[in-house]
């Protein structure tokens, strides 16, 4: 690159065998450049399954979440929709419900929550307010759609308690809070699940153990000590099981390794320490239906690999190569063509496209994911 420091200010730059002419002051004036994202922000993504056609993708970029619903072959960083909230926002979730989409997302003390409709425009907004130092920052949040009940219900970890709220799916009325539940010293992560057979469960990293509890239940279902006093990357999933109509939960947590609890052989059994070397973790999700569960492990080499939970093995036939960036998060959603799966790195975000040939065997061997993943 070159810059011509006379009257014109014009910078030549490469590309390809070509050399092109940018007019800076043109550039500048129009707000052309890179976007960056705020230095203290780690990226947030979330995609909600819908009924019919593709997810709903949410990106977080400084105080802004990006919404859009990506088909085969369109990019992941085309917003349909940008909703604003307060602050630096710091967690997000997305759901649908009652014939439209719920937003949810953190910044410092309150969460936001938007009701899109089918078109993506916004019906209606309300805020929860946590009290507090305005400083203090909210690590993660559960959103779910309680069936028995018709209203969503969202958890959050703040300092050490977990926040519990709902409200009715369509939102006419604003969040109702109930009692937090105390977890302890500090509860840095959590995350909710409604299974297919009605129950709602809930899961917490304490930062030194986790839990995990069935909603309603006044002790935890499982308790696990952790030893590295930090953000464990949680996550929760879940094993259904078609023939007894029963789901049951799957838990992973990285501590040293990578764990993963199989709640269906039993809550007594111990958790299993996934096999091989495991780099800086840096996202971890459950994927794919509830009765072939895998899990998707990112770290800052990998994007991603794939854990089957019912097996007990990677998938390396599922191999994605190496994106050229670290993901920070990633999520996963069915759409009828098979599974998305949204890898989001600092500054930007691929979906990957897996057909639903690759759930359809007990076996899941290698000739089944010839097609490859379609990335955008």
């Amino acid at each position: 690159m070159a810059f011509e420091p006379g009257g014109q200010g014009l910078l030549a730059v490469a590309d390809g065998p070509d050399i092109r002419m940018l007019d800076v002051a043109s550039a500048l004036k129009a707000k052309h450049g890179t976007r960056r994202r705020p230095s203290n922000q780690r990226p947030a993504v979330a995609l909600a399954e819908a009924p019919h056609g593709p997810p709903l993708l949410c990106r977080t970029w400084g105080d802004h979440i990006l919404v859009s619903r990506p088909g085969p072959g369109a990019p992941a960083t085309t917003a349909v929709t940008v909703l604003t909230h307060q602050k630096l926002v710091t967690a997000v979730g997305a759901v649908q419900a009652a014939g439209g989409w719920v937003v949810v997302a953190a910044a410092e003390r309150t969460v936001r929550m938007w009701r899109l409709s089918e078109d993506l425009s916004v019906e209606a907004q309300h805020d929860l307010g946590l009290g507090g130092d305005a400083g203090e920052r909210i690590p993660s949040l559960g959103l779910v759609v309680d069936p028995s009940s018709d209203r969503l219900r969202i958890t959050v970890a703040d300092r050490g308690r977990i926040v519990h709220a709902d409200m009715p799916v369509d939102a006419s009325s604003g969040w109702r809070a109930g009692r937090p539940t105390w977890a302890g010293q500090h509860c840095c992560g959590i995350d909710a699940k409604v299974m297919r057979d009605g129950t709602y469960w809930l899961a917490a990293d304490l930062s030194d153990g986790l839990l995990l509890w069935k909603h309603g239940e006044k002790r935890p279902k499982e308790e696990h000590p952790i030893t590295s006093m930090r953000p464990a990357h949680l996550t929760l999933g879940e094993r259904y099981d078609p023939e007894d109509e029963e789901s049951f939960p799957v838990l992973a947590w990285v501590d040293g390794g990578v764990y993963v609890k199989d709640c269906s052989a039993g809550f007594v059994l111990a958790p299993k320490r996934l096999p091989g070397e495991v780099r800086k973790v840096t996202s971890l999700a459950f994927a794919g239906p509830p009765e072939r569960p895998v899990l998707l492990v990112c770290d800052e080499r990998t994007a991603p690999r794939a854990w089957d939970v019912a097996t007990r093995r990677w998938l390396h036939e599922w191999g994605v190569p190496w994106r050229g960036y670290a993901v920070h998060a990633v999520d996963a959603a069915q759409d009828p063509e098979g599974l998305v799966v949204a890898l989001q790195g600092n500054d930007r975000c691929d979906l990957i496209r897996l057909p639903q040939a690759v759930f359809a065997s007990e076996d899941r061997s290698p000739h089944q994911c010839e097609t490859g993943a379609q990335t955008v």
